[in-house]
């Protein structure tokens, strides 16, 4: 009789990970393969045309499988980030073979259609420009920049139909807004020009920038106890040295302050 899946350790954390990129493929690597399961399976299968299969399939909800040789990903990668995807590459971070119990994992790249760069692909004959936008006292800047060459450029536009003239010319693929806000002007290009729309996290670099702060604060009150005690011993050293000196040049009679039986100190 089917049973319904349990999940096992290895698929709890892949869906921990996938928790934190919801709008990417995630290429979670098993060996050999990176594997893709549940809603990015049954759309990389189509994209893709590999093989659907599923895990437990004896389960009233067994789940859905994909993968492809981690040799080969790369031309797959390339179809999914040229269909405007975005795919995040998951690896092991430890040997199997030396480690105990669950290998660890990490999303160590992520790719955008506004920043991959294809290596191994044809020469490169037209830019790839990733835009960002805001708004600001009622004026948009903006930014663009290629990553394969390196061009970096930025502007302010004083209204909606500026910013959709500028980047229709641009013919980018993918649009990076801050997390949060909402730009009409946005939308329209993303329907416009099938860009995708990327959300850049504000409080997550807020957080960063406070623990660096912090771990620095540290740093330097560590630095400044440490030259104080440094300075406080070499004084001590130097005013022990000036004594001995002083003594050894000038020997205190004791026989002037102190009152002693005679033949004591013959």
């Amino acid at each position: 009789m089917p049973q319904k899946t349990k999940n096992t350790p290895m698929m709890e954390q892949y869906l921990n990970i996938k928790k934190q990129y919801p709008d990417s493929f995630l290429f979670y690597r098993l060996g050999d393969f990176y594997e893709l399961f549940n809603e990015d399976a049954l759309a990389a299968a189509k994209l893709l045309e590999i093989t659907l299969t599923s895990r437990n399939k004896n389960a009233d909800d067994p789940i859905p499988m994909c993968g492809v040789p981690h040799h080969a990903a790369a031309d797959y990668i390339r179809t999914l980030v040229n269909g405007g995807y975005k795919v995040a590459i998951c690896e092991q971070m430890e040997d199997p073979k030396l480690t105990k119990g669950m290998v660890k994992r990490e999303v160590v790249r992520v790719l955008t259609p506004g920043t991959y760069l294809d290596e191994k692909g044809s020469e490169k004959k037209s830019n790839n420009y990733l835009v960002a936008i805001t708004q600001k006292n009622g004026r948009f800047p903006l930014a663009y920049a290629d990553i394969g060459t390196g061009e970096l450029r930025v502007t302010i536009l004083d209204n909606e139909e500026s910013v959709l003239n500028e980047v229709q010319s641009l013919q980018s693929k993918e649009i990076v807004l801050t997390e949060g806000q909402t730009l009409p002007v946005a939308n329209q290009l993303a329907e416009r020009t099938g860009a995708i729309l990327s959300f850049q996290k504000r409080k997550k670099s807020k957080l960063i920038l406070q623990k660096s702060y912090q771990k620095l604060m540290k740093k330097v009150i560590g630095m400044f106890f440490l030259c104080y005690w440094i300075i406080f011993l070499i004084l001590r050293c130097r005013v022990s040295r000036i004594s001995k000196r002083r003594f050894a040049t000038n020997p205190i009679n004791l026989s002037k302050w102190i009152p002693m039986p005679a033949g004591i100190l013959n």
